[in-house]
């Protein structure tokens, strides 16, 4: 197992994991720019960074959630979740711990951005979704912005 993500106790904590803060509409995009910039900072040759077209692949598989138009303002409308995307959003989360084992450099951006503990934190929470679909376009927006490769 990756150091980050350590074996669960039976209540479903995590073991050794800091606390993530939640989301809001007012500060989502600010830190996703942290985040990038941080990235970057710490892996410093881009050959050892996640690629563009993965990050937008990832990006992906967060709008699938979404769906088309329709759904999103099916969505915003709503105060909880359908257990469809419920579902949705879970398979997501799996697929990102997936993308996160196959390599480092995806390990580290999924990580540092804490992609999968907000995943977790959308529950039924359709605002919550609506702030984290922000979040991960800023991510995309800020490293093409930011990043050399």
């Amino acid at each position: 197992m990756k150091d980050d993500y350590k074996k669960h106790t039976e209540s479903g904590q995590s073991v050794n994991k800091k606390e993530v803060a939640r989301l809001n509409r007012t500060d989502c995009v600010s830190k996703a720019e942290e985040v990038v910039l941080s990235y970057i900072n710490d892996v410093k040759d881009s050959k050892n960074r996640i690629s563009s077209t993965k990050i937008r692949a990832l990006l992906n598989m967060v709008n699938d959630i979404i769906g088309n138009a329709a759904g999103m303002a099916s969505i915003k409308k709503s105060s909880s979740l359908s257990e469809d995307i419920q579902s949705k959003i879970l398979y997501t989360r799996m697929r990102f711990s997936y993308e996160a084992g196959r390599e480092d450099k995806n390990r580290r951006f999924i990580e540092k951005a804490n992609i999968l503990d907000h995943l977790k934190m959308i529950g039924e929470d359709s605002e919550y979704l609506m702030i984290f679909c922000r979040y991960m376009e800023s991510l995309i927006g800020f490293y093409k912005y930011y990043s050399d490769n």
